[in-house]
């Protein structure tokens, strides 16, 4: 099984490609825990619940157009949720190896400005998941 190292990974937002700012970003999908023991188990049974996504990703900030700051202005003045695009590889297509993570998010957290004298202006962005997680290979 080949390894990957994260070295171009692709992030659009609201049809956006903001891949070359990005520093990091983290794509957990997750599922409420439903307990099921009933009387008479020997163990505690679960069933997966609803399913959640969030995105939480690093930029190396920019405040020219169609770059970080216009664009999550944009998003955080209108207050309504954008389609986001994440897969691991921008330079190969997208594929059984490369999948597609699309999915729609309203912005939760966006610190304009973070950070000290000196440092790389950085600004770290979540979203919350509105609706289901579309995972496409072709």
């Amino acid at each position: 099984m080949a390894k990957t190292v994260l070295t171009d990974v692709y992030v659009s937002i609201d049809s956006v490609d903001l891949s070359d700012h990005v520093r990091s970003v983290t794509l957990p999908l997750s599922a409420a825990e439903i307990e099921k023991t009933c009387m008479g188990d020997d163990s505690v049974a679960r069933l997966a619940g609803l399913k959640d996504v969030t995105v939480s990703a690093t930029f190396a900030n920019d405040f020219a157009a169609s770059k970080i700051e216009p664009t999550m202005w944009s998003i955080y003045d209108a207050g309504v949720a954008v389609t986001i695009i994440v897969r691991v590889d921008n330079s190969e297509g997208v594929g059984a190896a490369n999948p597609n993570f699309t999915f729609s998010a309203i912005l939760t957290n966006w610190p304009v400005i973070d950070g000290a004298v000196g440092d790389l202006s950085e600004t770290t962005i979540d979203f919350m998941g509105d609706g289901d997680v579309a995972r496409s290979t072709s």
